[in-house]
């Protein structure tokens, strides 16, 4: 099931605004967004919600200096 504004509605645009995305909803439950970045950087995001165990994970070769200002702007 393809989904649209899940990337604004999660937050996700202000922390990385120059991203180019594709995100994914499943069924019956999980998401994944895919980002590239300028200078090609790139980040993913999957997220599984289950009652007994749930899953998040994050990748990206954004280095950690830009990463940190990306957060400090959103704080």
């Amino acid at each position: 099931m393809k989904i649209i504004n899940k990337f604004q509605k999660s937050g996700i645009d202000k922390i990385l605004p120059d991203a180019k995305i594709d995100e994914f909803l499943f069924e019956p439950c999980g998401y994944s967004i895919n980002g590239l970045l300028p200078h090609g950087q790139y980040f993913t995001i999957h997220v599984t919600p289950e009652p007994n165990c749930s899953y998040v994970s994050f990748e990206s070769n954004v280095p950690k200096v830009d990463q940190a200002q990306m957060l400090l702007r959103e704080l």
